[in-house]
C-alpha cells in the first residue's frame, strides 16, 4: 500500500491551505496538523461552555424535554454537516463544532430541574405505596 505524502507548502496572504489528499480507493486523507486538530477539539467546548450559565434556566422556562430534545436534534443536524465542512475548509468545521458546543451547552444544566421533578414523582409514589 502506497503512503500519501500531505503537501503543506502553498501560502496565500500568509496563510497555509488546508489540504487534502485523495488515496486510490477515493477515500479523503485529511493533511491536518496537530494543532489544527487541537483547535477542532477544543471549538465544541468552547461553545459549550458558553451555555452552561443560561441552560437550566431556559429549562426551567421552556421545560426540560423541549430544551433537551431541541439540543439533541440540531446536534444531529449539524453531525450531518461535519464530513461535507470538513472538506470545505478547517475554520467551517471549527464553526461547526462551536456551533455543536453551543447546542450540547444546555445539556448539563437541564438535568437538576429534570431529576427533581422525576424525585418528586418517585416520592410521591413510594409514600403511596407505604
Amino acid at each position: 500500500r502506497q503512503r500519501q505524502m500531505c503537501i503543506r507548502d502553498s501560502y496565500i496572504m500568509d496563510q497555509y491551505f488546508i489540504l487534502s489528499v485523495v488515496d486510490d480507493a477515493g477515500n479523503v486523507i485529511f493533511c491536518w496538523r496537530e494543532e489544527e486538530k487541537g483547535w477542532l477539539l477544543a471549538g465544541y467546548f468552547y461553545g459549550y461552555i458558553v451555555l452552561q450559565v443560561v441552560g437550566g434556566s431556559l429549562a426551567e422556562k421552556y421545560g426540560t424535554k423541549i430544551v433537551l430534545g431541541s439540543s439533541t436534534f440540531v446536534c444531529s443536524v449539524l453531525t450531518l454537516f461535519l464530513p461535507l465542512t470538513s472538506k470545505s475548509g478547517l475554520w467551517i468545521t471549527f464553526a461547526i463544532r462551536v456551533l455543536q458546543g453551543l447546542a450540547s451547552g444546555v445539556t448539563y444544566p437541564c438535568l437538576p430541574p429534570m431529576i427533581t421533578r422525576l424525585v418528586k414523582s418517585q416520592k410521591a409514589l413510594f409514600e403511596r405505596i407505604q
